[in-house]
């Protein structure tokens, strides 16, 4: 509602970029595999040919109408087309695509605070907003140089612009969703593996402690044969 987007355009347009990015860097090594095939044309022929006598320019004229050559270099200068821009740009190929790249964008000098940390400037760990902002953006072309970041962050990301558009929804609501679901999928995948176990939630227990009555909590217990597992999930974030 907030970014006329849904679920489904994210996850489409996230593997957009990845795959844009993938067949732009196959059509590189491609290239380089040509322009290697054609090299060693040109040390076979230069080695098996009575090249003597004749210029630079002639060996070369020689070389180039090798059946084999003209063949290859068809294919090179096809790619050679495709592969003039830089690998790691992105085309915006809809509205949802452009969208997207603009929520997942930052601009020269929006990360400064990663080189001004006074302790370390530039340390791996200090806070980056590559990891929500993985694209970036300039002069109107948006660039890409990691899309595992992307890929990796994604649930990270999309719960940055919940926090940001919705501070009250994101924890009175979300977090607790989170949780819940968390929770059961891990009694579920339990279930599954012992079909024959017990499987119980969110239970309660009564303690003393230090004379006070207090009463913890466990997410799930399972009874399978006399083994019992007591499960604890964890559904937030993991901090830089």
């Amino acid at each position: 509602e907030h970014f006329n987007l849904n679920i489904d355009n994210i996850i489409s347009g996230v593997k957009n970029i990845r795959t844009q990015i993938n067949d732009n860097i196959n059509k590189n090594i491609d290239f380089v595999g040509k322009i290697e095939e054609l090299h060693l044309l040109f040390i076979d022929f230069i080695e098996n040919n009575d090249l003597d006598g004749l210029s630079e320019e002639e060996i070369r004229n020689k070389y180039l109408q090798l059946p084999e050559v003209r063949e290859k270099n068809k294919g090179l200068n096809g790619l050679n087309e495709q592969c003039k821009d830089s690998p790691f740009i992105i085309r915006s190929k809809d509205k949802n695509t452009e969208i997207l790249l603009k929520l997942l964008s930052s601009n020269f000098g929006d990360n400064s605070s990663f080189l001004l940390f006074e302790k370390a400037p530039g340390w791996p760990t200090n806070d980056s907003i590559i990891n929500e902002k993985p694209v970036i953006e300039y002069e109107g072309v948006y660039y890409c140089f990691d899309p595992n970041i992307l890929v990796r962050n994604m649930r990270e990301v999309l719960e940055s612009w919940i926090r940001e558009k919705d501070k009250n929804y994101f924890e009175e609501h979300y977090q607790k969703k989170r949780s819940s679901f968390l929770e059961k999928k891990a009694l579920d995948y339990f279930r599954s593996i012992f079909p024959d176990s017990e499987v119980y939630n969110t239970l309660f227990y009564n303690i003393i402690e230090d004379g006070e009555n207090k009463r913890p909590e466990t997410d799930g217990i399972i009874i399978y044969d006399n083994n019992i597992f007591i499960i604890e999930a964890k559904s937030g974030s993991f901090s830089l």
